[in-house]
């Protein structure tokens, strides 16, 4: 009679712990299931795979969180949360469930049935400021006694702002205009129009002697012709 009262309360305990509504709110901080067994000391990546539809947030972005059970591993029950890489004791972001249920506020979803499940997905939202980088974190309970917990999973990153323009100027303008180091910005054409005005100066000496020198050849032919007709003119 003693052995039978003993062993029905054993089996009582066991059932309680076994949670397949969800888990209870004391897996807030631990994650752990509560079923009286130690977590799996193995890695989990041969068994499940954990995936996240963007690796960037912006606040209040909402991403996709999947577990998906990888060949026959199917799973009975989960936790997801989602922690500050430089402070994991925080939990970040709000859920909203596809299925199963909210746990620890609205900081994190479990299951809400004990059925086996190949693959679950969930809506996790970023929190309305930039917190820095998150991490999601998952236990995955495969049976009562087999399951791996505080698993991290994809780190995820505030998205890089646009680049400002730190010059002031229009974009056109800046990508079009040159300013010199004293910050004064050159006259197109400018240089060019200097440059013609300094060959301009250049040349002017010589074609001035050039037209000098032709005068010269001009009046010396002038001569002469002219002493040429005064020497025949003596003939006649």
């Amino acid at each position: 009679m003693t052995l039978l009262l003993a062993f029905t309360v054993a089996l009582c305990a066991a059932t309680s712990w076994a949670y397949p509504s969800g888990a209870p709110e004391a897996a807030c901080g631990t994650m752990m299931p509560e079923h009286g067994f130690s977590a799996q000391k193995t890695d989990y990546t041969p068994y499940y795979n954990i995936t996240v539809s963007k690796l960037e947030y912006a606040p209040g972005d909402k991403i996709k969180v999947t577990i998906r059970a990888l060949k026959d591993n199917e799973f009975k029950g989960y936790i997801m949360q989602v922690r500050k890489v430089l402070n994991d004791e925080q939990l970040v972001g709000t859920w909203s469930p596809t299925e199963g249920q909210l746990k620890c506020g609205q900081s994190a979803v479990t299951h809400s049935d004990g059925k086996k499940k190949t693959s679950v997905e969930q809506e996790w939202t970023a929190p309305d400021t930039d917190v820095g980088n998150v991490q999601v974190w998952v236990t995955i309970v495969k049976e009562k006694a087999t399951f791996w917990s505080q698993i991290k999973g994809p780190i995820i990153v505030p998205s890089l702002k646009p680049a400002s323009n730190d010059t002031g100027l229009p974009e056109q303008q800046t990508s079009s205009s040159t300013t010199s180091i004293n910050g004064t910005v050159p006259t197109t054409g400018s240089t060019n129009d200097t440059r013609h005005q300094e060959a301009d100066s250049s040349t002017g000496p010589a074609v001035k002697k050039a037209s000098t020198s032709g005068e010269v050849h001009l009046l010396a032919s002038l001569t002469l012709i002219l002493s040429n007709l005064l020497v025949a003119s003596c003939f006649y």
